[in-house]
């Protein structure tokens, strides 16, 4: 990737790119978080531990990620509704 260093001089260099990845826990829409998009899977489930929206006991059924329009839906057994 082309750039200018600190002098101004040109230089090439790589860089890490973040896209967005919305993020639904069943049917609703959580968040829309930055990623570099590794484990997008992971990613998603430890954000709704991190956030008690899965706690022990949840149990997810799956976990589906659409590249095409960054999404990813994480499927549970039990509805939730985070709408309050």
């Amino acid at each position: 990737m082309p750039g200018v260093d600190q002098d101004g001089k040109p230089i090439e260099t790589s860089a890490t790119v973040e896209r967005p990845l919305t993020l639904f826990l069943n049917s609703q829409e959580i968040v829309t978080l930055m990623t570099i998009g590794d484990y997008v899977d992971c990613l998603a489930v430890g954000y709704l531990i991190n956030q008690n929206m899965l706690r022990v006991g949840d149990v997810v059924t799956g976990v589906d990620f659409d590249e095409e329009i960054d999404t990813v839906v994480v499927r549970t057994l039990v509805d939730t509704n985070f709408e309050e």
